[in-house]
C-alpha cells in the first residue's frame, strides 16, 4: 500500500494484512426499517443468526516492519456486507469470527498510518472458502483488479459496492489473472518468487530484506515512487490492459523456477522463504510408481553445514533423476558447489522405500557419498548429507540463516511455566530470550533429576524456523557436538510470528536429558 509520504525503499510497510473477516449473515439491502427501539430487521437477523451459526475465524497477517496501524477493515462477502468490521491493531493484525455460510468474500483496507504517515490507499483481496489466511498486498489487487474486469466488467471500487459479487465467475477467472501478471512483471524485469506452489493470496511471508515477496513489493513500489505513477491510476488502468512500469535495474532478485534449480541466493546473511515442492504424481504402490513421483529438481533450504563451510547455507538444488534400475541424486548448495552426487550402482546401499517416502544412496560416511531424503505426498522435502549428518536441508521453511530473525523482537523478556509430570515430579522452566535471537533456559532435568540450564543462540547455523502441521511455528535452535557426539538443542513453539503470543511451549535438549514446558507465559 502506498503511503506518498515515506522515502523511497522504505517499503516494508507494504505489507500482508489478510483476509476476510466478518460477524453476521444477514442480507444486505437497502430498504431496512428501523425498529421502535432503533434497530433494523437486518440488525435483529445477525443477531439471531451470530448464536446459531458455525463460524470460522480468519486470520489477517502483515508484513513486519511498519504496520499499518487503525486501518479499517471493509468486506463485502456473500450475503453480508459490512463497513468498518474490524480495525488493525498497532502490529497491523486482526481477525474476525465469520459464519462459515457467507464465504467468500471480498475484502478491502484503507486509511490508519504506516510510521505515523496518513495512509490514503485501498488494498483489496479476496478469501475463499477453504482459506482461513489471506494476503492483502499491492499484488493480490492488482491481480483481483484484473480479474474483476474480465469477468464482472467493474474495477474494484464498483466490486465493493456491489449488492451481490458473483464470486464463481471472479474465481474462474482469477488463476489465469495471477498467472498474467507474474508474466507482465517477469517481462518488466522484476524478480517473481520462486517458492513452489507460490500464490500471491495464500503464500504467508515476512517482510523481511531477501524474502522473495517482499523484496518484489519493495520494487515495484519504489518504481511507483520514483516515477510518480499514482497508485490508484494504475490499479485501474492496469486491469483494462495497460502495461505496468519497468523495474529499476538495481531490483535484483531471484532466477529460476519452482522446479527448474533456480537459486534465491545472497549470502548466509539472508533469511529465505521456501515453499513445498510441486510433484508431478505420488504413488506408494512399487517402487516404479514411486519413483516416477519424486524425481525431478528441487529447491531446498541447506540450514545446517559443517564448520568452515557457512558458504553452503542457503537456497541449494535436489536433483533425483534416471531410471527406477539406474538412478541418481545430487545435492547443490547456495554457491553452486556439489555437496553430494551419487548414482544407485556405485553406492554400498541404494534405497527406493516408497511407504515411508525414502531415497538414499550410501558410498561412505562423508557428505560427498552419503546423501538421504524423504519426500512427501504433499510436496515436503527433508534430508542430509554425510553419515554424521554434517548437513541438513529441507524446504516448506519460514526462516533461516546467519541474520536473526525479527520474531525474536517479539519474544523478547522472560517466561515461565510449568514441566509435565515426570519422574521428578512438577518442576518450574525459566526461559529468557532477547532480541538478538539469544535463547536461554532452566529446569530439572526429567531423566538425572538435576538443575540444569541452557544457553543457545541464533548463528544461522543448524537454526531455522518453519510451520508445523498444526499452523503453529517452531524455532529451532541447536548446537554443535560438545564432543561427545550430544547435540543440544532449544525448539521453541508458538502460534503467531508477528505479535507476542499469550503463551509458548519450549523444550530443550541436553546431553542424556530434557526438560520441558507446555505453558510459557510472560513474567511480568
Amino acid at each position: 500500500m502506498i503511503v506518498s509520504a515515506i522515502k523511497p525503499l522504505s517499503l516494508s510497510i507494504f505489507f500482508a494484512l489478510g483476509g476476510c473477516w466478518f460477524d453476521s449473515n444477514g442480507s444486505n439491502t437497502s430498504s431496512n426499517k428501523a425498529d421502535n427501539n432503533g434497530s433494523t430487521a437486518q440488525e435483529e437477523n445477525q443477531q439471531e443468526v451470530e448464536q446459531t451459526e458455525d463460524k470460522t475465524t480468519l486470520e489477517g497477517r502483515y508484513a513486519i516492519g511498519a504496520p499499518l496501524a487503525g486501518a479499517n477493515v471493509n468486506l463485502n462477502c456473500s450475503g453480508y456486507t459490512k463497513q468498518n468490521a474490524t480495525m488493525t491493531n498497532a502490529t497491523g493484525h486482526w481477525s474476525f469470527a465469520v459464519p462459515t455460510a457467507n464465504l467468500p468474500c471480498l475484502v478491502n483496507v484503507g486509511g490508519g498510518t504506516a510510521n505515523g504517515v496518513a495512509n490514503s490507499q485501498n488494498l483489496y483481496t479476496l478469501s475463499q472458502n477453504n482459506k482461513i489466511q489471506v494476503n492483502v498486498t499491492p499484488i493480490t489487487s492488482l491481480a483481483l483488479s484484473h480479474a474483476a474486469n474480465v469477468a464482472l466488467g467493474v474495477n474494484l471500487a464498483q466490486l465493493t459496492q456491489q449488492s451481490s459479487i458473483d464470486f464463481q465467475k471472479i474465481n474462474a477467472q482469477l488463476n489465469a489473472s495471477i498467472e498474467k501478471l507474474k508474466q507482465d512483471l517477469i517481462n518488466k524485469g522484476y524478480s517473481y518468487p520462486t517458492i513452489a506452489n507460490f500464490n500471491p493470496f495464500f503464500t504467508l511471508f515476512q517482510a523481511t530484506a531477501g524474502n522473495a515477496y517482499d523484496d518484489l513489493l519493495e520494487a515495484l513500489m519504489s518504481k511507483l515512487q520514483s516515477s510518480n505513477v499514482a497508485w490508484n491510476t494504475l490499479l485501474n488502468s492496469y486491469a483494462t490492459g495497460a502495461s505496468l512500469p519497468s523495474a529499476n535495474t538495481s531490483s535484483g532478485g531471484n532466477t529460476g523456477g519452482n522446479n527448474g534449480g533456480g537459486s534465491n541466493t545472497g549470502g548466509s546473511n539472508t533469511i529465505r522463504e521456501l515453499g513445498l515442492a510441486t510433484l508431478s504424481s505420488y504413488s506408494t504402490a512399487n517402487k516404479e510408481d514411486f519413483f516416477a513421483g519424486v524425481k525431478g529438481t528441487y529447491p531446498v533450504a541447506i540450514y545446517r553445514v559443517p564448520a568452515g563451510k557457512e558458504a553452503h547455507i542457503g537456497e541449494g538444488v535436489l536433483s533425483i533423476s534416471g531410471t527406477v534400475d539406474k538412478w541418481s541424486m545430487q545435492l547443490k548448495a547456495a554457491d553452486g558447489t556439489i555437496i553430494s552426487s551419487s548414482n544407485s550402482e556405485s553406492v554400498f546401499i541404494a534405497m527406493l522405500t516408497p511407504f515411508v517416502g525414502q531415497v538414499f544412496l550410501n558410498g561412505g560416511t562423508t557428505p560427498d557419498k552419503y546423501l538421504g531424503t524423504y519426500i512427501q505426498s504433499n510436496g515436503f522435502i527433508e534430508g542430509v548429507a554425510g553419515g554424521a549428518l554434517e548437513y541438513a536441508f529441507r524446504n516448506h521453511i519460514t526462516a533461516y540463516g546467519k541474520a536473526v530473525p525479527s520474531a525474536f523482537t517479539q519474544l523478547a523478556g522472560k517466561w515461565q511455566g510449568k514441566t509435565d509430570t515426570t519422574l521428578c515430579g512438577v518442576n518450574d522452566v525459566h526461559v529468557e530470550i532477547t532480541n538478538t535471537g539469544k535463547v536461554s533456559t532452566a529446569g530439572i532435568d526429567d531423566v538425572k533429576c538435576a538443575a540444569i540450564s541452557l544457553d543457545l543462540t541464533w548463528n544461522g547455523n543448524d537454526d531455522y524456523i518453519a510451520q508445523k502441521a498444526d499452523g503453529n511455528y517452531l524455532i529451532y535452535l541447536d548446537s554443535k557436538p560438545d564432543g561427545t557426539g550430544n547435540m543440544k538443542s532449544i525448539a521453541l513453539t508458538l502460534k503467531d510470528l508477528d505479535q507476542k503470543p499469550a503463551q509458548i511451549s519450549v523444550l530443550t535438549k541436553v546431553s542424556g536429558g530434557s526438560y520441558s514446558t507446555r505453558k510459557a507465559v510472560p513474567v511480568q
